[in-house]
């Protein structure tokens, strides 16, 4: 993985409005098929984007936020499986 990549993710701020939300959610979105349990880890996020006009920012959208950074910079996940040796 690219140092600079990793380095944008982890440093990602946290979000303040709707559409700052949506702007994170769409990374983690694209690599979902990645990330075991993605659609429970993300759920809290997702809530942020029910609301139209303010974010609530919850300690588990913290502990999810975090947890999905860390899990989009281990490059041990980002990897299909071999079968071929199965």
């Amino acid at each position: 993985m690219d140092v600079k990549k990793v380095k944008a993710i982890r440093d990602w701020p946290v979000p303040k409005s709707t559409t700052e939300v949506g702007s994170f959610h769409g990374l983690p979105t694209f690599y979902r098929h990645f990330i075991r349990n993605f659609s429970s880890l993300v759920a809290p996020i997702i809530d942020c984007l029910k609301k139209k006009y303010s974010v609530l920012w919850t300690e588990a959208t913290e502990v999810a936020f975090a947890l999905i950074k860390d899990k989009l910079t281990n490059a041990l996940i980002l990897a299909f499986p071999n079968f071929e040796n199965i």
